[in-house]
């Protein structure tokens, strides 16, 4: 129903069915009318300048000569599948793992105070619904000890380069991240937050949520198991084009700063369905 729904307004943008405007040249008088648009977050039109302006924000909050990785973090089939139904509840389980495992393992092992700007994706490329969200990280941070800038270090293993690339044991952060979520997931349920309907009524039962719960704790959460194959080391001014294909078409954003916990915001959109008054140009283009 939500792919229908988004393909209806997709397919209605900037057309006479969303209304539209009138504008008027002050030169020539001349009219021009334009459409309104669908405003939707998935649309490929009107993505375009929400994607600029999102490449634009990030790109101020990059650091010069600092090294940037890119983790994905994936949540299960069946946890997608709950999303449809429960969105805030799932995004909020998504986003408070993704960055509470994150702070914790680097914390751990590199000793230096974690930021992260992180984009949520809900489908896959066959659109089913495949929620993950995709965190750019900093290879540096103040340190926890004394402040100075510590930038992240690889152990030392034989047979390897000490000034190798390196953020975090993936099998740590991958491990940890399954931990917090389950946790939060379990917390969801038992407080009543989570509507069990369609494909998942099958799991008001305890026994069949139990059976569930030892599945998704009994597997790797990263469906290709090759964590760090998809972990990209990215330097500026590179970083800038990396951030623009981001596809940020179904994104809320994360921008935890230096600091405790992160916060999210969804952006709406709204629309106008009648015409608005009519609006004066400089120059209409063709005078």
């Amino acid at each position: 129903m939500t792919v229908q729904s988004v393909l209806a307004k997709t397919t209605l943008c900037r057309t006479s069915a969303l209304g539209g405007r009138w504008y008027q040249c002050d030169d020539c008088d001349r009219l021009t009318k334009r459409h309104n648009s669908c405003g939707d977050r998935h649309c490929p039109q009107c993505s375009g300048g929400k994607r600029q302006t999102f490449s634009d924000r990030a790109s101020k909050l990059i650091l010069d000569g600092v090294d940037y990785y890119q983790v994905v973090f994936t949540l299960p089939d069946v946890i997608s599948t709950m999303a449809l139904a429960n969105r805030e509840e799932i995004a909020e389980l998504l986003f408070h793992s993704a960055w509470k495992a994150l702070k914790k393992t680097v914390e751990t092992e590199q000793q230096y105070e974690l930021a992260a700007l992180m984009v949520l994706h809900t489908w896959n490329q066959k659109l089913d619904a495949h929620w993950h969200v995709h965190a750019l990280v900093p290879g540096a941070g103040p340190s926890l000890v004394d402040g100075s800038w510590t930038e992240s270090k690889a152990p030392a293993a034989a047979g390897y380069d000490d000034d190798r690339k390196y953020l975090v044991d993936a099998i740590n952060l991958r491990r940890s991240f399954r931990k917090i979520a389950v946790a939060h997931l379990q917390r969801l349920r038992k407080n009543g937050k989570l509507q069990l309907d369609g494909s998942v009524e099958y799991l008001r039962c305890d026994e069949a949520w139990d059976t569930m719960i030892d599945q998704i704790e009994s597997k790797e959460w990263v469906s290709s198991g090759d964590w760090f194959s998809r972990l990209a080391t990215i330097r500026n001014p590179g970083l800038r084009p990396a951030l623009a294909t981001m596809p940020v078409r179904s994104a809320t954003i994360t921008i935890p700063g230096f600091c405790d916990s992160g916060h999210h915001r969804n952006s709406l959109f709204s629309r106008r369905l009648r015409w608005s008054r009519t609006e004066r140009l400089k120059n209409c283009g063709v005078c």
